[in-house]
């Protein structure tokens, strides 16, 4: 008898179906995040007038406070409406635009350094989190697939992943070489666990209406099954499932060695 060798491929598949799009997503938000920041916050107060009509046209509107401080600009450059929030030491901390791909909120600290960001585009709304040395640490879309989190390491590198999809729930982890070594997928069928390593050594413990399995392989393709497993009989390829209380071992070209019961 054979076996059916199980993978990751239904974690993966499910979680990583937008990965290609994700350096885009982020660097896009990002930029339009900075870019807000970096031109609204180049507004100059300017000396005040006092102004009484109904209805004013203007450029620019500035707002003070009793001290003659600049603490709000509403302005409009390089063909993008903005406002502009100061703190009390005139330091730009929040910025409200409008642009071409949609609107963009920006929020930085006391040094000036954007920290958070949200944007709204054609691909969905996404939230974008930095460390205080301007890098992206976690981002958050919403996109027709459902939601997802992505972090990222010093390196600037994704390492782990949350997704919500029309399937259900996962959980990606990533190497430093952006590999996918652990993940956790709740399906309809049955929650899954998934673990390998660069060798393809790997460790699959499955839960579905098939029943538990717990599935270990090395380096070399030897295989140990424990719970429920399909066996393939070579001469009819007819196909049945073993119990829960089966251990089973196979060899490299997945011919069953040992067996019990």
């Amino acid at each position: 008898m054979t076996s059916q060798t199980p993978d990751l491929q239904p974690i993966v598949g499910r979680l990583e179906k937008l990965e290609r799009q994700n350096r885009r997503w982020r660097l896009a938000a990002l930029l339009a995040i900075i870019g807000l920041v970096a031109v609204f916050a180049m507004a100059q107060t300017s000396t005040p007038r006092e102004l009484n009509a109904e209805r004013v046209t203007a450029r620019a509107f500035e707002l003070i406070d009793s001290g003659g401080k600049m603490r709000a600009g509403l302005d409009v450059r390089k063909g993008a409406a903005g406002l502009n929030l100061y703190d009390d030491v005139g330091k730009a901390r929040a910025s409200l635009g409008v642009a071409k791909d949609g609107p963009v909120l920006g929020m930085t600290d006391a040094a000036g350094k954007v920290r958070a960001g949200l944007t709204v585009t054609k691909d969905g709304p996404t939230l974008l989190m930095f460390d205080d040395a301007g890098e992206a640490k976690a981002r958050l879309i919403v996109t027709k697939e459902g939601p997802m989190l992505d972090m990222y390491d010093d390196a600037g590198k994704q390492r782990a992943r949350l997704a919500v999809r029309e399937n259900g729930p996962g959980l990606l982890m990533f190497d430093d070489a952006g590999k996918v070594r652990a993940g956790l997928d709740v399906a309809k069928d049955g929650p899954m666990l998934a673990l390998t390593d660069a060798e393809k050594q790997s460790v699959l413990l499955a839960v579905n209406s098939d029943g538990p399995t717990l599935d270990i392989e090395d380096r070399k393709g030897f295989r140990t099954a424990i719970g429920s497993t399909d066996l393939v009989r070579p001469r009819t390829g007819e196909t049945r499932k073993t119990s829960a209380a089966s251990v089973m071992m196979f060899d490299k070209d997945k011919n069953v060695i040992w067996r019990a019961p």
